[in-house]
């Protein structure tokens, strides 16, 4: 990913409406309605996906993920940066800057 690592963690992924997502079972399914493309997530990637809503920055996810599973920083970061590039490539979600409206006070 070209991004610095503080722009990639404070950057808000944000789904794109061109997607549905459903509960298959054990697995969340999720379609690009455009493309027809479709693709399933496991449950820590279910986990993300939940959680996913413009708001949250990627750091927040990877807190996330740390309180939920058993598992080291490290590894865990490694892998959700994996899952958002590959959410990116898929079409399914963008990542936007925590950039502050015009004239708001920083």
């Amino acid at each position: 990913m070209a991004q610095d690592d503080a722009a990639f963690w404070g950057s808000r992924p944000t789904i794109l409406g061109r997607v549905s997502a459903r509960q298959v079972e054990q697995e969340r399914v999720v379609l690009n309605l455009v493309s027809g493309d479709f693709f399933s997530l496991n449950e820590v990637g279910t986990f993300v996906w939940d959680r996913i809503d413009g708001r949250r920055p990627v750091s927040d996810l990877l807190a996330a993920i740390l309180a939920e599973y058993d598992v080291d920083e490290a590894t865990a970061s490694a892998d959700l940066r994996e899952l958002i590039d590959q959410l990116v490539a898929e079409g399914a979600i963008e990542l936007r800057s925590e950039q502050k409206p015009a004239g708001q006070a920083g």
